[in-house]
């Protein structure tokens, strides 16, 4: 049966902690693409792509509280220095961004002087006076659709980012450090690091180049790079600065307002069942799987969506057209007959358009009035690419930036060549 407009709202629990549910990914099913990338490559391979050996890691089996020594809050910081003074937008609080020279993650690496401190550590920590540990390890984490790592998608940022907003507002909290603890696994410490910065530059208006401050030191990197979702080696790596200054655009071209922005409705259609669709352009543009022309069984009680659920979601959201980029999965006359206009757009699965191509999709974009949606298979690298590109034209978004956007708003966006393609039109 057709979805309904949020019918249905997933309510997350006010504490940090999330359910194994929501993962980044909410265990979608899309379709892989596969591709030969770019010749020029740009790969992050500094010391950061290091991976965390066991120097990273407490070492023996000693449980936690018994060896001091493997305990973060009793080892002595390295010397900070301040970096800047940021303050909340609705008080007159003032924290102190450091400028970290602490080169090892697993003592208590200082963010906001005093108050909010991040370490890595195999255990979790013992409990120490003045000290509240938290992480998210267990519940926040990026599912892969191919070999492809990337940032914790929107709702996910979204919710840490309160949460961490109420742990430092808690009164019974604000003589204690907030120490944010991560496992040694890369994938885990680049997300938890992720997560900081986006609650520095969101919550306290840092750039993104001063929200890696506290961590730009530490050896090795606790972050690897992020990549696109493919399963041949990566010739374009995204740092978490990208997916920060991602974020910094978005708000400045009014596509993100944590004041504003439904947490519940992002996960309902996340979700496959309710049309893996996803806001990318606040108003503008819509990017979701491609609909077939009749159901196919998945598997476990589901089959892929037709045109016609989507109608009443697209009429409540103001969607006046659809873009299809793919090969012809359903009859475009379904759609004209719902009410919404209809135009194909097509260019191989896995490359980038021509010229001709992104001119008639700009100026759809530029002349019609309303959202539209945008879908090619799995809605990811086509469609990403698209918006990027409008993105980049009108929204003034660098392209680093705008896969940063695409890849939280709607995880494994633009793959391989797609991605140095941005970057040459931007």
């Amino acid at each position: 049966s057709s979805m309904q407009v949020r019918s249905r709202r997933y309510v997350l629990p006010q504490q940090v902690a999330l359910p194994n549910a929501f993962r980044s990914n909410f265990e979608k099913v899309k379709g892989k693409e596969s591709l030969s990338h770019s010749s020029q490559p740009r790969v992050w391979s500094d010391d950061s792509a290091a991976s965390l050996s066991a120097a990273s890691t407490p070492q023996g089996n000693t449980p936690p509280g018994k060896n001091r020594d493997s305990d973060p809050a009793t080892r002595p910081n390295e010397p900070t220095r301040p970096l800047k003074s940021l303050r909340w937008s609705f008080s007159n609080e003032e924290f102190h961004l450091i400028d970290g020279i602490s080169t090892d993650a697993r003592t208590l690496v200082p963010v906001l002087d005093g108050r909010l401190y991040f370490t890595i550590t195999a255990s979790t920590p013992s409990p120490q006076p003045g000290h509240y540990f938290f992480s998210t390890d267990k519940v926040l984490r990026y599912t892969p659709f191919c070999a492809d790592f990337g940032p914790i998608n929107l709702g996910m940022t979204h919710h840490f980012l309160q949460s961490l907003i109420d742990l430092l507002l808690a009164p019974h909290l604000r003589a204690s450090r907030i120490v944010y603890y991560a496992c040694p696994a890369q994938a885990e410490a680049t997300n938890a690091v992720y997560l900081l910065g986006a609650f520095l530059v969101l919550a306290l208006g840092a750039t993104p180049g001063e929200a890696w401050g506290p961590f730009a030191r530490l050896s090795p990197s606790p972050c690897r790079p992020y990549r696109d979702a493919t399963w041949v080696p990566s010739t374009y790596d995204l740092h978490v600065t990208d997916c920060w200054a991602g974020l910094t655009q978005a708000v400045a071209a009014g596509l993100y307002d944590p004041a504003t922005f439904d947490r519940d409705e992002y996960f309902y259609y996340d979700h496959p069942a309710n049309g893996d669709m996803h806001e990318v352009v606040k108003g503008k543009f819509f990017a979701f799987k491609g609909p077939t022309g009749r159901r196919r069984p998945l598997g476990m009680g589901r089959s892929t969506l037709i045109p016609s659920d989507y109608f009443e979601v697209f009429r409540a959201k103001g969607i006046r057209a659809v873009i299809r980029l793919n090969n012809k999965e359903y009859d475009r006359a379904v759609v004209l007959q719902g009410g919404f206009g209809h135009h194909d757009l097509f260019f191989v699965d896995c490359t980038t358009p021509s010229d001709e191509l992104v001119d008639r999709f700009l100026r759809l974009a530029e002349t019609t009035e309303g959202a539209m949606a945008v879908h090619c298979l799995a809605g990811l690298g086509r469609t990403g690419t698209l918006i990027g590109l409008y993105m980049l034209k009108h929204l003034g978004f660098s392209a680093d930036g705008a896969i940063g956007w695409l890849r939280i708003v709607r995880p494994g966006s633009v793959i391989g060549p797609q991605q140095q393609y941005l970057k040459d039109m931007e």
